[in-house]
């Protein structure tokens, strides 16, 4: 009976979390620009998180926010605030409780699917959830968790699919001391349950920035192309250490005047790689790979400088521990793709920088877990110059 108890806390706190995921996984959408509407947007959805050798029970999330209908392509989306509701069952916190839990905080990672005109994009985005108190007797109770998306732009017409697909939790339960109780830290999968609900938040449509029935007073910039050479670092805080890299960026540059425009591209990079210590005190070195999996997207201007966003997975291809490989290969690669999200000034227009978080490694061998923890990650740091030709 403790065991079923037990659960029923632990699923009381995957509640907790999906509410403060899906405010926090909306990263591409935002307040309708001028000249659109917006149009309140509300999706509802039922997990079933599941914890090691213990039984899963449901969890409902509501998501509501403002979205619009129409938005013209490379125009800014704004940003919007989005407010989410977890609905968790009396079994559940009577669970918690009964651990001697008082409070519940930790962190949330969603799948989102962006189904675009040019393709789609697989997101994971990571969310941190604030300390919520429980209620003082068992009973269902709701969490309400706030969001601020950044905006975004789309570089073709067409239409824009927004769709929440699944949730990983990491939660932390804690007593009226603020310590940890008897279950620790645990993580979570959580799975749409029934798999075939709906999962589209919105659909957005994407149209031309100006009309197709009035004539252009003067011919289309002509979009031109330029491929760089990069040359820089990484720092990954995880491993306290830098590694070198190495790679191209290609880009095509879309003129909307002569001093600013929109760009796609294309950036690998490659590491001779840097330090990390495993299990806490073995030095072993490791080598990188970043590759993407979509085009990257961005601006430029003679005034702001250049930004672009490269969606990317890392592949560790070798970990070696005094001289010795004891992990990585092809298959050692970050769990999704992240955002390596870069920029450039006027006054420095080569020298780019930016910061990424790295999802979890799977598939490096025995020591995969220990090689994860050794790299994964927030608050990494990105810093490279291009040179042309």
């Amino acid at each position: 009976m403790h065991m079923r108890k037990t659960a029923a806390g632990q699923t009381a706190v995957s509640g907790f979390a999906a509410a403060g995921a899906l405010a926090g996984l909306l990263t591409f959408a935002g307040a309708a620009p001028a000249g659109a509407v917006p149009v309140p947007v509300h999706l509802r959805q039922t997990y079933s998180c599941v914890f090691p050798l213990l039984e899963a029970d449901p969890v409902t999330v509501d998501i509501s926010t403002e979205m619009p209908d129409t938005i013209p392509v490379d125009t800014s989306t704004g940003v919007l605030r989005i407010r989410s509701v977890s609905t968790v069952s009396a079994r559940a916190a009577e669970g918690l409780t009964t651990v001697g839990g008082v409070t519940v905080e930790g962190t949330a990672t969603a799948a989102v699917t962006v189904r675009t005109p040019d393709g789609p994009l697989s997101l994971t985005v990571d969310n941190t959830l604030h300390k919520t108190r429980l209620p003082d007797s068992p009973g269902p109770f709701t969490v309400d968790a706030d969001g601020q998306t950044p905006p975004l732009s789309f570089g073709s017409p067409g239409t824009v699919s927004i769709e929440v697909t699944g949730l990983q939790l990491r939660l932390t339960p804690r007593d009226a001391q603020g310590n940890k109780t008897a279950i620790d830290t645990f993580e979570s999968v959580c799975t749409l349950d029934p798999p075939d609900q709906n999962t589209t938040l919105h659909t957005i449509r994407v149209v031309p920035a100006t009309s197709p029935t009035a004539p252009p007073t003067t011919p289309p910039p002509t979009p031109f192309t330029r491929v760089y050479s990069a040359d820089g670092s990484t720092l990954l805080k995880a491993t306290a250490g830098g590694a070198p890299v190495r790679g191209t960026y290609n880009a095509t540059y879309t003129p909307k005047d002569g001093k600013a425009g929109s760009t796609r591209g294309e950036l690998r990079l490659d590491s001779t790689g840097g330090p990390l210590t495993l299990l806490g005190f073995l030095p072993a070195t490791a080598t990188y790979r970043f590759t993407p999996e979509d085009k990257a997207s961005g601006s430029y201007s003679d005034t702001a400088g250049e930004t672009l966003r490269q969606p990317t997975t890392m592949t560790v291809p070798q970990v070696t521990l005094f001289g010795l490989p004891v992990g990585g290969g092809e298959s050692c690669r970050t769990t999704g793709p992240f955002d390596l999200s870069l920029a450039s000034t006027a006054a420095g227009p080569t020298r780019f920088k930016g910061t990424y978080t790295l999802p979890p490694l799977t598939g490096c061998g025995l020591f995969n877990d220990a090689i994860s923890a050794a790299v994964s990650g927030p608050d990494n740091t990105m810093d490279l110059t291009l040179k042309q030709g």
